[in-house]
């Protein structure tokens, strides 16, 4: 080390001399440096290197100190990983609670449960998309979502933090609130307070507005157990619907179920679309002909911005649809880079 080796060049009565002049330590304290031990007084340090008239040596020192850092961060790392499974779990869960702090909003137990079905009345030119969005987590006051028709709006939502959900709807502007009209009541916020006595849900109602916003009278809550129910049209031909993450850590894993109609859709599939360079584990369970489970990451991994879903569906000829499903039960899909 450096620092050692420095204390060791000088002339050794040149060191004790100029060592007693600083008046702060005894003799053997200087014996314990030259075979090693590194000082802990950065202001002692400093007057020695000025009374030997050497700046070099303060220099050593703080390298010998970020050096003794370092090296008990690789002691705590190495005694971290000697730990068993579960006491290792214990301590991470410990340190984030206790000292990782996130400004933005952080959900966990993150699922989406999607089903394709036909509206209410008759209408040939849509379909109905019922969407239960859930999570542990914060709620933002007086939340709510919005189903719009370009870009420009879909982007401006998206830069709201008050937004729970926005969406990207292929329909005319002028035709929302007629179809919206046949879904009211459909778009329901519940959740359950942490630490609230009474295990009902809290639930707030809304209905769409001629601007394709549904908003929700409640109040700011720091920790609940979320459920946003929505349900909106979707062009007949529409083949597919995204789940993109929000600009916030979601620990993993992240669970989405697709269920569809047998009557007017099938061959449910799934894929997924992740960040560069992040790799994820990528489950697929196909359940029964027209309904499948997937899942992304694990609970080791954190999800963030750029990762999500793609769920995908067959609409057409139901008999067709149906048939053409022979897939086996279970089935695993590399994922994206």
């Amino acid at each position: 080390m450096r620092f050692t080796e420095i204390l060791n060049s000088y002339d050794q009565d040149r060191l004790r001399s100029a060592f007693e002049a600083c008046d702060g330590y005894n003799r053997t304290t200087l014996t314990r440096w030259l075979e090693g031990t590194i000082p802990q007084r950065g202001d002692f340090i400093r007057r020695l290197a000025s009374e030997l008239d050497d700046p070099d040596l303060y220099d050593a020192w703080e390298e010998a100190k970020r050096g003794g850092a370092a090296g008990s961060v690789s002691g705590l790392v190495k005694s971290f990983e000697r730990l068993s499974a579960a006491d290792r779990d214990a301590a991470f869960h410990a340190i984030r609670e206790r000292y990782v702090t996130d400004e933005k909003p952080r959900r966990q137990d993150v699922t989406y449960d999607v089903t394709v079905t036909d509206p209410p009345t008759t209408c040939d030119d849509v379909l109905l998309l019922r969407v239960e969005y859930s999570w542990t987590g914060d709620l933002p006051a007086d939340a709510w979502c919005q189903w719009v028709t370009d870009e420009m709006r879909l982007s401006q939502a998206y830069a709201e933090p008050t937004c729970l959900w926005r969406e990207i709807v292929d329909l005319d502007r002028n035709d929302l609130p007629r179809l919206f009209e046949q879904l009211a009541d459909e778009q329901v916020l519940a959740y359950n307070e942490a630490g609230a006595r009474d295990p009902k849900p809290i639930e707030h109602r809304a209905t769409v507005d001629d601007d394709g916003i549904a908003r929700f009278d409640n109040a700011a809550i720091d920790l609940a157990q979320i459920t946003l129910s929505m349900s909106y049209p979707i062009p007949r031909g529409t083949p597919l619907f995204i789940i993109k993450l929000g600009e916030y850590a979601v620990p993993g894993p992240a669970r989405a179920t697709l269920t569809l109609d047998s009557r007017i859709a099938g061959r449910p599939r799934a894929f997924s679309f992740l960040a560069p360079g992040r790799r994820r584990e990528w489950v697929v369970h196909q359940l029964r002909p027209n309904r499948l489970v997937t899942s992304l990451g694990t609970a080791a991994t954190v999800l963030g911005e750029g990762d999500g879903f793609v769920l995908s569906w067959t609409v057409g000829d139901p008999a067709t649809a149906t048939t053409s499903l022979d897939r086996r039960p279970t089935e695993r899909e590399p994922a994206a880079e």
